[in-house]
């Protein structure tokens, strides 16, 4: 074990204990290689079951695909939530420009990601940042409840995704549902800061309001206002009462 490794390593035993148990043994598939590039750091390309080689990071410089990645994020957000970590180049890139105390949820899929992004990116400042949390592997319902209970509807409703598009490519239905839950979070903290009697009817009504929120969204036309938001739930509530 390289000192990097080493220091990554003691970081992650400290902080997210959990984390370290479940990637401690974590064996490399032959599928995962670490790659050198030009720009002096290496990229990890994955070989999938279909054939294909998905580089999750540029093959020429890592370094500055991240900071172009980070550069596209909006300008105003009070919690990042990373959706593909890969060897973590984009999400220190996004660094920088966020507030000091802004929140920073990482989600990864694959615990052989991040052992081999252990072994060889500076994690140390990244784990050490108040207001990290990392998830492996977690399911999308054990993040989503997670950000029911450690942030506000103000914090909410200023969520930002940053989506690493390769992590995406090689594990689609994880990142999928992870996005799905994380925006309804988002959307129903919105709802509940600009029309606090329409979230009051929601939690009266039903037993679980985000997932309500969503199914609202989708029957409401393209450009609805929260009027017609209240109209529809008032008749979803109707037809749910005659049900019973």
């Amino acid at each position: 074990m390289n000192p990097q490794t080493h220091r990554n390593v003691d970081v992650l035993k400290r902080l997210f204990p959990a984390i370290f148990e479940k990637v401690a043994d974590v064996p490399i598939p032959p599928s995962h290689r670490l790659v050198p590039t030009p720009a002096g750091v290496p990229t990890l390309r994955v070989s999938t079951p279909g054939g294909r080689e998905i580089h999750l990071h540029s093959p020429v410089d890592p370094r500055r695909e991240g900071e172009r990645i980070a550069a596209a994020l909006p300008g105003e957000h009070r919690l990042l939530v990373v959706l593909g970590c890969g060897l973590f180049y984009h999400v220190l890139a996004a660094l920088p420009a966020l507030p000091a105390a802004e929140p920073v949820l990482l989600v990864e899929a694959d615990p052989a990601v991040l052992c081999m992004a252990l072994s060889c990116t500076a994690l140390g400042g990244l784990f050490e940042r108040p207001g990290v949390a990392l998830f492996v592997g977690d399911a999308p319902e054990a993040i989503a409840d997670y950000l029911d209970r450690h942030h506000p509807a103000e914090i909410l409703s200023k969520l930002a995704v940053l989506r690493h598009l390769p992590a995406g490519e090689l594990s689609p239905d994880y990142y999928g549902a992870v996005y799905r839950e994380v925006i309804r979070r988002r959307d129903y903290a919105d709802c509940r800061m600009r029309d606090p009697e329409l979230a009051s009817f929601i939690n009266g009504c039903f037993p679980s309001a985000a997932v309500v929120f969503d199914e609202l969204l989708a029957r409401l036309p393209r450009g609805a206002g929260l009027g017609e938001a209240r109209e529809v739930l008032q008749l979803m509530d109707a037809l749910r009462q005659d049900g019973d």
